[in-house]
This record gives structure tokens, sequence and C-alpha cells, in this order.
């Protein structure tokens, strides 16, 4: 059974879920979102700086980026429908018993320890960790919430359409680089504690720590060396 602790092992855990478009495209969204954020931060403090024409090739970056993290969310959104499509009544069945054990909150609660001590060797204002904890708190509750397929999977759709509505470029420059702080706050995470579920309850239901692993390897690929920078 694969234990998700190398990248190698990983992609054929995600490759037995037969989630591999739908991995992929979130990963590469959540990248663009990242880069997207840190373009659009540094394009307004040169303009602070050195005034509105020093920051035209930031802003022309931040618009590339954004343009990118559209296009990739339309595609998990086409991925996704193609998960769902290929999944039949017993699979559907699977994840629902899941949801209903213990086994969700369990996961979060590792999900919940391994993220805040990431954040805790993070350089933050205790009003930036503030910010984390309450958006992680709400991703992890809204999940623990759920128990069938059809209500996450209703959950998950909706949640694709309000990150391709969200308004991006609102007070990014008030929120620091660090990748999985601009992760949390623009809910690119609960997409990754998503994806995770479905892909350990489908396939790897008897591994306890099987999700969070996954997750901790979603925000390995989104972040690479990063992700405590």
């Amino acid at each position: 059974m694969c234990d998700c602790r190398s990248t190698e092992q990983f992609w054929q855990q995600v490759d037995d879920a037969h989630a591999r478009a739908l991995v992929t495209s979130v990963i590469d969204a959540a990248r663009a979102q990242v880069e997207y954020s840190r373009a659009f931060t540094t394009s307004q403090r040169m303009t602070v700086l050195l005034g509105p024409n020093a920051s035209r090739e930031y802003e022309v970056r931040a618009e590339m980026h954004l343009q990118t993290r559209s296009w990739h969310l339309q595609h998990t959104k086409q991925a996704f429908a193609q998960f769902a499509a290929g999944l039949d009544e017993a699979g559907k069945q699977r994840i629902t018993d899941f949801l209903k054990t213990g086994r969700v909150k369990d996961f979060t609660a590792q999900a919940r320890q391994s993220t805040v001590l990431t954040l805790l060797h993070a350089d933050l204002t205790p009003n930036e960790a503030q910010m984390a904890v309450n958006a992680l708190d709400g991703t992890l509750g809204k999940v623990a919430g759920l128990t069938s397929w059809q209500e996450m999977a209703d959950y998950f759709n909706q949640h694709l359409d309000e990150l391709q509505a969200q308004k991006v470029g609102e007070a990014t420059s008030e929120k620091r680089a660090l990748c999985i702080l601009i992760l949390l706050i623009y809910s690119f995470y609960i997409s990754m504690v998503i994806i995770a579920i479905y892909s350990c309850a489908l396939f790897f239901p008897s591994d306890p720590a099987c999700a969070n692993k996954m997750l901790n390897e979603f925000l390995d690929q989104a972040c690479g060396s990063e992700l405590t920078t």
C-alpha cells in the first residue's frame, strides 16, 4: 500500500484514484494564485515607492497569472465532472461511508495540527496568524460537516464557482507572500482537502494517515521549497 511519503508514490496514488487531471489542475491553479498574489503585491509596492510607471512589468505579470488561474480553474471544473462521471454507485457509497465514520474528523484534526505547525515557524504577525487560523478552521469545519458523496460533490462544485468569481485583487497587498497563507486565504487549501478525501476514501480507506499525507504532498507540490518562506 502506498504511504505517500515520496513524490513518486504520491502520483502513483493519484493515478490509482484516476484523479491525475483533477489533481494537476488544482495544483496549477493554486500555483497561479500564489504567483498572481506576489506579482500584484510587488506592483502595488513599486507604485508607492517609485511611481505608477515603475510597476508596469509586475502588473503585466499579475494579469498573466490571473488568466492562467482562471484557465486552470475551468479545467478543474471539467476534470471534476469527468471524475464524478467515472464513479459508479459503489464508489459513491464508499465515499459516503468514509464521510459517515469518524475518519474525516481525525483527518481534519491531523491537517490542522500540521498546518498550524507550518504557520508557527513562519514570519507572521499576530493579525496574519489569526487570519490564517480563521481560514483554516472555517475550511476544515465545513468539510467535517459533510456526510455524503452528493453533499461533498455539490459543495466542491459550488466552491469552484466561487473561486472563479472571486475578486482576487482586493486587499492582496496586505497579505504576506507565504504560500500556504495565500492558499488558505484564497480557499485553494479546501480544494486540496476535498480531493485528498476522495482519493483515500475510494482506494486507501484502511490507511488512517493517507489523507493527511496526501494533503501535505499537495502543499509541497503547490509551494515547493517556499512552503515555509
